[in-house]
């Protein structure tokens, strides 16, 4: 798994059950489980420079056990998901 699709797999739920991006980026929802950390806003975590994000933004900090910082465009991601070309699959 990239960050990419950990950013991807954070939100797609959301986007294809027809929230809005709006009310993803007033919910900074985020994931801490043994297969990735991700948020929608926040900062690093601890070990790593200090790296902040706002709402507009996806940051994946920790994918299978390995610590990244990769930050990615919430509305891009939104766009894409909500459009269908990125193909509904489960990781």
């Amino acid at each position: 798994m990239t960050a990419r699709e950990v950013a991807i797999d954070l939100i797609r739920f959301y986007v294809l059950r027809g929230d809005t991006l709006e009310s993803l980026k007033a919910g900074q929802q985020g994931a801490y489980s043994d297969d990735y950390h991700a948020s929608i806003s926040g900062y690093s975590e601890p070990g790593n420079p200090k790296t902040k994000v706002d709402s507009n933004h996806i940051l994946v900090t920790q994918v299978e056990g390995k610590e990244v910082v990769e930050i990615f465009s919430l509305k891009e991601l939104y766009d894409e998901i909500a459009s269908g070309k990125i193909q509904q699959q489960l990781f």
